[in-house]
């Protein structure tokens, strides 16, 4: 399979396509016939607005293309530290806290 519309949504310019079309239940994982996903496609173009919007639909961060890159991988290439940091803030462990805000014992 080749790029899909979702794929081209996440790398255009105009983030309100991209989230028209997951409004209309286009999934956030298809993959190329190289195992792209939109949200690395969103990396790479240094899209961090549609790369958010993918991620709080539902979008993997720990994803990886048939040839072993990662999501991480394209937002470097995209050289955009904007999205760089949403990825490495997506991937960062998460922290469990009491509700007073101390951490568990």
């Amino acid at each position: 399979m080749g790029r899909s519309l979702i794929h081209a949504a996440a790398a255009a310019p105009h983030p309100e396509m991209l989230t028209a079309l997951l409004a209309r239940g286009l999934g956030v994982g298809p993959r190329t016939d190289l195992g792209v996903t939109p949200l690395m496609l969103a990396c790479q173009a240094g899209a961090a607005s549609q790369a958010q919007t993918l991620l709080d639909w539902g979008a993997v961060p720990e994803d990886q293309d048939y040839l072993g890159r990662s999501v991480r991988d394209y937002a470097v290439a995209g050289g955009d530290p904007a999205t760089l940091a949403l990825i490495d803030e997506a991937l960062a462990p998460w922290t469990i806290v009491s509700g007073d805000g101390a951490p568990p014992p």
